[in-house]
């Protein structure tokens, strides 16, 4: 694969110390994504920065696309911080968005507000976004809020997935979080095609379990694929949606 650099104007910030910084932190990313030249070549043309998320560069792929790798600096989520990400997929621009790693939900402390993660994803018209992120893994002690509106223009594209963790297995932590709530809203030429609400709260209501856990290691597994294609006689959506719940009985 060969890959290129792309240009973008980004913050002068490049260090994060949570020991440096208030007990809770608020960053933002904003990254937009533009198609240029005769081929069409998608570049990182913005990319506004503040810590503890950041990206470093975006990637030029062979397919004309653009790949960026989103890192939080801190390591992980406490409760009380609030992290947004804005995304922006200009006309004709395929841009592929991915981590570095799992996010990782701390334990909250007793005073402290869940946590918000927030992510608006727009891809515009003959657009392409992969948001391909990895594994969330909610600790024991920890609340977690996230957040994500995506909106289609005309003939736009979506490929996106996300898996969630019981715990951390290794430390017989399986729903030992006190919340996880995930939120989830997809929208084309502003009608919606696609929603998803989930609040989990272990304690108050306990989670029974499969054993597909024991070898996946995953609770939810949702993939979701959509496109817009103009017909003769209007708008047509295709879209496919995909979400796996593993439930066993047992103990935690």
């Amino acid at each position: 694969m060969n890959l290129q650099l792309s240009t973008a104007t980004t913050s002068n910030a490049t260090r994060f110390n949570r020991a440096d910084s208030s007990p809770c932190v608020h960053g933002r990313l904003r990254l937009r994504f533009e198609a240029r030249g005769n081929r069409n070549q998608t570049i990182l043309t913005e990319s506004e920065q503040q810590l503890p998320l950041r990206v470093v560069r975006g990637f030029q792929l062979e397919d004309r696309g653009s790949l960026v790798h989103l890192h939080n600096m801190s390591g992980g989520v406490l409760g009380g911080d609030q992290l947004d990400l804005i995304v922006e997929v200009g006309p004709r621009a395929v841009a592929q968005i991915t981590s570095t790693g799992a996010t990782r939900i701390y334990r909250s402390r007793n005073n402290a507000v869940p946590a918000l993660q927030s992510s608006r994803i727009s891809v515009e018209d003959d657009g392409l976004a992969e948001y391909l992120p990895d594994q969330l893994i909610p600790f024991a002690g920890s609340r977690f809020r996230q957040e994500t509106q995506i909106k289609l223009g005309a003939n736009a594209g979506l490929f996106w997935w996300e898996t969630v963790a019981p715990g951390r297995q290794a430390h017989n932590e399986m729903f030992a979080y006190d919340l996880l709530q995930l939120k989830t809203g997809i929208s084309a030429l502003g009608q919606p095609i696609a929603s998803e609400h989930m609040r989990i709260e272990p304690a108050r209501r306990p989670v029974f379990r499969l054993p597909g856990w024991a070898r996946t290691g995953i609770f939810q597994l949702s993939i979701f694929a959509a496109s817009a294609l103009r017909l003769h006689a209007g708008w047509s959506w295709k879209c496919c949606w995909a979400n796996w719940l593993y439930r066993r009985h047992g103990h935690r």
